[in-house]
């Protein structure tokens, strides 16, 4: 549970290292909500939010529950809070990809 991630910066090493050669990586930068100009990214925004908003609590539980030995209620009321806010419309979020 505590071993380390894969995120968007390290993809193109692992690729090298295993073997792979003339690589690079394009990163997309996902807006989080409706919020952007362009009508295509509206779009999109309004999947990751709503994505995000779907999937909070199945992406926390267990590390809260089981690695730092928390209750769960306690991780919900965190979460309603956090909804609170990835759903203001003053926060312009983004997403790496």
């Amino acid at each position: 549970m505590l071993q380390g991630y894969i995120t968007n910066h390290r993809h193109t090493g692992y690729l090298e290292a295993a073997g792979f050669q003339d690589t690079h990586e394009v990163v997309f930068k996902i807006p989080v909500g409706p919020w952007a100009s362009d009508k295509r990214l509206k779009m999109v925004g309004m999947f990751e939010l709503w994505s995000l908003d779907e999937n909070f609590e199945a992406y926390l539980m267990r590390g809260y529950t089981q690695a730092l030995k928390r209750p769960a209620d306690e991780l919900r009321a965190l979460l309603a809070k956090a909804r609170q806010e990835i759903n203001d419309p003053y926060h312009h979020t983004y997403v790496h990809l």
